[in-house]
């Protein structure tokens, strides 16, 4: 089971860049991973996906 919490969401142009804290509600507090998405918006329906583990 994970849960997943957005903290902040910004857009410079056709590239949007999603900041959000993965966790186990079952374990400790300190189970959260911190992830980035960036998110390119090619054309309607059609984007590009890549993240980073921090």
């Amino acid at each position: 089971m994970i849960s997943l919490e957005h903290t902040n969401i910004e857009r410079n142009g056709d590239v949007y860049v999603l900041w959000v804290t993965l966790n186990d509600p079952l374990a400790s507090k300190d189970s959260g991973v911190e992830m980035n998405f960036v998110i390119q918006e090619n054309a309607l329906n059609d984007f590009v996906i890549s993240f980073t583990v921090i």
